[in-house]
């Protein structure tokens, strides 16, 4: 039901062009014989001739538009899961050649709040996994902007998501790693969001996947 609204509604003046068409081609034939109908008649031709010209210069291109627009639209949103997917199970072992596919969000922030994100080497000599994350977290903002660029091609659930996204804790918090140099009787002093930030990946992931579904 929903969709048959959507599609109403996004093709509603098509739809009244066709029933208009319709009663002007029923008006033509009905009234064939009917001298005092040409009045009628002539506007019956004109709707027909203006239908036919709407559906070739205009309806026809738009929708080859949308089409290659919802192309543009759908290779952004994989690029956007790619990335969001990577900050989740590429994070706790990037060199397992079968990484673990996290489905539970607790699992994933137990295991992200006890990995050291600012330890060298994660990938390269020079990385750290905060460094990694940072640069996902730039390459999300930039497509999510493309994609809200593009909002008249989103469906409703879609934009609603990406907003979700825009407003999360990763996006918009820096990161504050726990310090595993200091002892445990006094790593509580020393404040963090490691875990929130773990939580807040989780919770994009589970709307990128909701939209992707």
């Amino acid at each position: 039901m929903k969709s048959l609204a959507n599609f109403i509604k996004s093709n509603l003046i098509l739809i009244i062009l066709i029933i208009v068409t319709i009663l002007s081609v029923f008006c033509v034939f009905y009234y064939k014989t009917e001298c005092y109908c040409t009045i009628i008649k002539n506007v019956s031709y004109s709707i027909i001739a203006a239908a036919i010209f709407y559906v070739i210069i205009d309806y026809i291109p738009l929708v080859r538009k949308k089409k290659i627009m919802r192309n543009i639209v759908d290779m952004q949103l994989s690029e956007l899961y790619g990335n969001i997917y990577n900050c989740v199970n590429r994070i706790v072992s990037p060199f397992n050649l079968s990484p673990k596919v996290y489905k539970d969000k607790y699992e994933f922030v137990n295991d992200f709040d006890n990995i050291d994100l600012e330890e060298n080497g994660f990938i390269s000599s020079s990385q750290t996994r905060k460094s990694y994350l940072e640069s996902h977290r730039e390459q999300i903002v930039n497509i999510i902007n493309k994609l809200l660029n593009l909002h008249s091609y989103l469906s409703n659930k879609e934009l609603e998501n990406l907003v979700r996204i825009t407003k999360s804790v990763f996006l918009n918090q820096p990161m504050s790693p726990r310090n595993f140099d200091l002892p445990e009787d006094v790593e509580h002093s020393y404040p963090n969001n490691q875990r929130e930030i773990g939580e807040s990946i989780f919770e994009i992931y589970e709307l990128i996947k909701d939209i992707k579904q």
